[in-house]
């Protein structure tokens, strides 16, 4: 075997990374925007811990190939294997299944390693029946290479197609996940509009509701929210409450909360569900609660 100067292959894990940090900047955001008396932020802060381990686990994945041996590293080097050249029977490009997805996952004959895109490549070995497969954005020149090494007949490249699949692949579910997030997100960051007109009150937004003063049996200011049940058609989400909602007491309600930040407006109406509703900053809270009862006097 010649003598051959140390080759290395690193695929950047694209995906991984615009996904967990869209995912860390989001927890991030409740992080902050939900102060350190909301009971939910421990847990917040540990699952973004996680987040910010896993996206220095699997931010890229490293081949390196001598003469002897090929080995790889993942992300920060924590998650390392190395397989000797003269145990491996074969080295062959092959395409992953997307259900495979990404990270370490166990295959029905092995084990897969990937950070990004559907392609890999496949060893299989001597000593063993189970295959390894690692990801990589260069699946036929590293093939080519192994197999020159263990004596084994070249594949062909098809690296331009392989880059116009593996793209496709961040496209079909980076961005569903991305607007999902946006979805979940947009709703935590912004707050609730209120608008008094002459005839009523109009909240406005997601879930948004329409109260006219005629229909309006009882206000309230209070402290605390009803026991919650379960949510029947609305969002929840790190302390932020919109929509239907059940108490324990089986009544239907709708909120338009920051639940860490009381007191809450009450609204009873004949025709409508009671609707509990306030803002972080507990000043508007009393303020637009002052003008709902100048308002409803002046009816």
């Amino acid at each position: 075997m010649k003598t051959m100067k140390p080759q290395k292959f690193t695929q950047f894990g694209t995906a991984t990374v615009i996904l967990f940090s869209f995912i860390i900047i989001v927890f991030l955001i409740i992080t902050i925007t939900s102060g350190p008396e909301n009971p939910a932020l421990p847990a917040v802060l540990i699952v973004g811990s996680v987040l910010i381990i896993a996206l220095l686990l699997f931010y890229k994945l490293t081949i390196y190939i001598d003469q002897h041996t090929l080995s790889f590293r993942m992300g920060i080097g924590l998650i390392r294997k190395t397989y000797q050249l003269s145990n491996i029977r074969s080295c062959e490009p092959v395409k992953n299944k997307v259900i495979y997805g990404l990270g370490i996952r166990v295959l029905p004959n092995g084990k897969l390693y990937n950070v990004s895109g559907l392609h890999a490549i496949e060893l299989r070995f001597k000593d063993r029946n189970s295959v390894v497969r690692i990801g990589t954005n260069q699946p036929a020149e590293i093939s080519n290479l192994v197999q020159s090494l263990i004596g084994q007949e070249k594949t062909d490249n098809h690296s331009s197609a392989l880059k116009e699949q593996t793209f496709a692949f961040h496209l079909l579910w980076i961005v569903p996940v991305l607007v999902a997030l946006l979805i979940m997100i947009i709703p935590r960051v912004t707050e609730t509009k209120v608008i008094l007109d002459e005839t009523g009150i109009d909240i406005k937004g997601l879930y948004g509701e329409r109260i006219p003063y005629t229909k309006i049996i009882e206000t309230d200011k209070v402290s605390s929210l009803p026991e919650i049940s379960y949510r029947a058609n609305g969002y929840a989400l790190a302390g932020t409450l919109l929509g239907k909602f059940r108490t324990r007491d089986h009544i239907n309600i709708k909120l338009f909360v920051k639940s860490a930040h009381p007191p809450y407006i009450y609204i009873k109406s004949t025709d409508r569900l009671p609707v509990y509703l306030n803002f972080k900053d507990t000043s508007k809270t009393h303020a637009l609660y002052k003008r709902i009862e100048n308002q409803i006097m002046s009816e």
